[in-house]
């Protein structure tokens, strides 16, 4: 095993590693925390769903700015070119069914093809 592939593991679960984080940690901190706040200060138990909700935002903004971060440092500045369909076609029986088809319905009767 060469060195390069060691150091590609290690990228890899160093990004897998700040994304959970990214993800875990405000859930962790706005529920766990939430529903330690409820419970010491004996607030509604209803409140939790607002703590939810804010974690969850945070969760999302936290994780689509270190993904964009994350994107633009691999980002080469070359703009992408769209993919553009092949022209040739493939589905030579699929035409010729298409074409007896409307020769049937055009003339009544289906004719047949010289191979």
């Amino acid at each position: 095993m060469n060195k390069n592939s060691n150091k590609s593991w290690a990228k890899a679960y160093m990004v897998a590693g700040h994304i959970a984080w990214a993800v875990l940690s405000p859930l962790v901190i706005f529920i766990g925390g939430g529903s330690w706040l409820i419970n010491k200060l004996g607030w509604d138990y209803r409140l939790i769903i607002i703590f939810v909700l804010v974690g969850l935002i945070a969760m999302f903004t936290g994780t689509k700015s270190y993904l964009k971060q994350l994107l633009s440092m691999y980002d080469d500045g070359k703009k992408t070119t769209s993919v553009k369909p092949d022209k040739r076609d493939y589905d030579y029986n699929d035409d010729n069914y298409r074409t007896d088809n409307k020769n049937i319905k055009k003339n009544g009767v289906k004719k047949e093809h010289d191979e």
